[in-house]
């Protein structure tokens, strides 16, 4: 397993928001649900959208191209079975978020 990298701050992810970024060359999406941060494979399975840049409600994001959707704590798909996203250990420390891809 890889190490713990820091990617971002709480105070910059708000509650209901989402934002992309980049861990050693794996594009990962982070969601604020809650107050509680995840992070998952930030790259729509059926053609490749980048879901940060969809809707998030309750925990689901919404694919912007062809609206599938994904939770974004367990990473299952909601759309089609079997498409589900890789999800990312998630660790918060004095504010800034870490993330350690496998």
């Amino acid at each position: 397993m890889g190490e713990f990298i820091k990617v971002s701050t709480v105070e910059k992810l708000p509650v209901g928001k989402c934002a992309g970024v980049v861990v050693d060359g794996t594009d990962v999406g982070l969601f604020n649900v809650d107050g509680t941060i995840c992070a998952m494979e930030n790259t729509c399975p059926h053609q490749g959208a980048p879901l940060t840049q969809g809707s998030m409600k309750e925990g689901v994001v919404m694919c912007p191209w062809h609206m599938w959707r994904f939770d974004v704590k367990t990473g299952k798909s909601l759309t089609a079975p079997g498409a589900d996203m890789t999800v990312y250990e998630v660790k918060i420390e004095n504010g800034e978020i870490f993330v350690r891809l496998p």
